[in-house]
């Protein structure tokens, strides 16, 4: 049971679904609430789920039933708090989650792009450097590790703003 702390609490639902399945959980198995409360741990409300896909898939298909949809068809969409035909979602092309739709809308998605192009340099609201900065990393002769140490940015980015892919 000592397995089964998190923070100092004994996560109870998995000792009762180890119980109940008769066997220790796979290593990767999630265990899922069916009424969301994450304090009703009987038996009849709990699901094993293979792995945290799994389980994140019952909270899409549950967010969509919620509000009215059919999960075969539809998603709900978190962004515009629609629920629109699965066809309206990207998928995803790369990745451990390749051909998984994207959380939001198609729609969502193209409108977060127009609201963040033109988003580069210092119009970010989190950059390191200045259009100065930029302007002499460029001009510098100076080993690019003594550069970024200078500037408190990566090797990796003071070599794109040299070669052009950063900073435009």
């Amino acid at each position: 049971m000592g397995r089964y702390r998190y923070s100092g609490r004994i996560r109870e639902h998995r000792v009762i679904a180890e119980r109940a399945l008769g066997r220790a959980l796979p290593k990767r198995a999630h265990v899922h609430h069916v009424d969301g409360d994450g304090q009703n741990n009987s038996p009849s409300n709990l699901v094993i789920c293979e792995d945290s896909a799994y389980h994140h898939l019952l909270h899409v298909r549950q967010r969509t039933l919620a509000r009215g949809g059919d999960p075969n068809t539809q998603r709900y969409c978190p962004s515009c708090k629609q629920v629109v035909v699965k066809e309206d979602f990207y998928m995803r092309q790369s990745g451990p989650q390749a051909n998984h739709p994207v959380d939001v809308c198609k729609g969502c998605s193209i409108e977060r792009v127009r609201r963040h192009q033109g988003y580069f340099g210092e119009k970010r609201s989190r950059s390191k450097l200045t259009l100065a900065d930029v302007l002499l990393i460029r001009a510098s002769s100076c080993p690019v590790s003594a550069v970024a140490a200078q500037f408190r940015v990566s090797d990796t980015h003071v070599r794109r703003i040299k070669r052009g892919e950063s900073w435009r």
